[in-house]
């Protein structure tokens, strides 16, 4: 039987059978469908082939995987043709598969996903704005200031808190020129 958090009393979980079975996976695989950072409560009994059941053992406890620590050393790039290249340092979680990241366009609008790469190593995404990789330049507006914030997912998808904000501002639209005159004849 398993107690879960907030809970007062214990539910049945699982019947193993066998003399020789010793134990039990909670969570119906790894990784489970547990929360996060949250602790459990276990008692077994025994029982024996005609129904006859022992008494419960002591509950026995324990503490599910927190989620993966934020990214750190978040950085942007500024200057780049409608694009912004967004760094960080690889998480020390080596459960962790991928990473989220999300843009927001100005000093305060809101945040909305830009993307997602996938590999612990993976420390870079290039925000091209959905622009394919042949285009000459990306689809996020000439000069523009935007922020840009990531979080690590690990192999139960469980998300890190968001990283601490970083900003770029692209490369501005070439400046209308001056000076221009004609001749005539």
């Amino acid at each position: 039987e398993r107690r879960a958090p907030g809970e007062e009393a214990f539910r049945p979980l699982a019947v193993v059978q066998g003399r020789v079975s010793t134990n039990y996976l909670d969570g119906k695989r790894d990784p489970g469908d547990l929360k996060d950072e949250a602790r459990y409560a276990y008692r077994i009994r025994p029982f024996n082939a005609v129904g006859s059941r022992g008494a419960w053992s002591a509950p026995a406890e324990a503490v599910t995987r927190p989620p993966p620590p934020p990214p750190t050393d978040v950085t942007a790039q500024s200057g780049l043709p409608r694009a912004v290249r967004v760094s960080w340092a690889a998480s020390p979680d080596l459960k962790v598969i991928g990473y989220r990241i999300e843009r927001a366009e100005g000093a305060d609008g809101p945040f909305a996903q830009a993307g997602q790469v996938e590999g612990l190593a993976t420390t870079q995404f290039l925000d091209r704005a959905g622009a394919p990789r042949s285009a000459p330049a990306g689809q996020l507006r000439d000069g523009t200031f935007y922020r840009y914030r990531v979080c690590a997912l690990n192999t139960a998808k469980a998300a890190s808190p968001w990283s601490e904000p970083a900003s770029a501002t692209t490369k501005p639209a070439p400046t209308t020129p001056t000076g221009l005159s004609a001749t005539t004849n």
